[in-house]
């Protein structure tokens, strides 16, 4: 069995006491559990409960975009295809416009896709920057320590066998907690179906103009940027009015 060497319970950036929780009211919450492709291990249920391997839970990001992009084909576009794809269709059509235009006495027009359709399987994509100051020593290791959560697992996993086998990233769910990190903060919360870590950047430079001065030389401070994809096409629930993807469906059937 794969082991994941991380925590089994959830890490935050700063200890739950009520001081923390007065002043930070809105929180962003990470799980993180093993890749899966059966539909009822791919909710953000699963993932953020009985199949989670940890969760990492800091203050609300500065930055949280939603890219909601569609796949539109621009007409005209499904016909190129079909004549890159096949040679002898191109030629029959070309002999076909020869002859339509031979009897009508004027030029003929090649058939055509020219509306433009919706290729399916859009899906969205999240990008979060936060910056995570620290107050005290603790802290200023927990910082790293998030870091390096994040990193190493966007990359895939080896269980120290077999070289040739590797295993896929893990599956991520994001949430939006309110200040007692018990329930979701209305307005705040994207909705994200799960996903994947395909990008992470850290910049572990102080973004403060404060030195190091901890007696392990951790900065005290560190900026995190994510870039998240859903791992598969939202579509629309008329019934709810929800968001929805495919393991939500076939595992709920809603």
């Amino acid at each position: 069995m794969l082991e994941i060497k991380m925590p089994n319970k959830p890490i935050y950036i700063f200890p739950q006491e009520q001081r923390y929780q007065s002043e930070i009211p809105v929180w962003i919450s990470f799980s993180c559990a093993k890749w899966n492709t059966f539909s009822n291990r791919r909710t953000n249920e699963s993932i953020s409960g009985n199949d989670r391997l940890f969760t990492v839970t800091v203050p609300y990001p500065k930055v949280l975009t939603v890219n909601n992009n569609q796949n539109y084909v621009i007409g005209g576009a499904l016909a190129n295809e079909l004549q890159n794809l096949d040679l002898v269709a191109e030629q029959l059509q070309t002999m076909n416009v020869r002859i339509r235009s031979a009897l009508n006495g004027g030029m003929g027009i090649s058939p055509d896709h020219m509306e433009t359709y919706l290729d399916p399987g859009s899906r969205r994509e999240y990008t979060i920057s936060f910056d995570l100051v620290a107050k005290t020593e603790a802290q200023a290791s927990l910082i790293s320590t998030i870091a390096n959560i994040f990193q190493k697992n966007a990359f895939s996993r080896w269980d120290g066998r077999n070289p040739l086998v590797w295993y896929h990233p893990p599956l991520w769910s994001i949430k939006v907690l309110n200040e007692q990190a018990n329930g979701i903060a209305p307005g705040w919360d994207p909705n994200a179906l799960p996903c994947v870590l395909k990008n992470v950047d850290i910049n572990r430079a102080p973004i403060l103009n404060i030195p190091f001065s901890t007696s392990t030389n951790y900065p005290l401070s560190m900026n995190i940027t994510l870039l998240f994809y859903e791992i598969e096409p939202a579509v629309l629930d008329e019934k709810t009015g929800n968001l929805v993807n495919r393991a939500k469906i076939f595992s709920t059937g809603t």
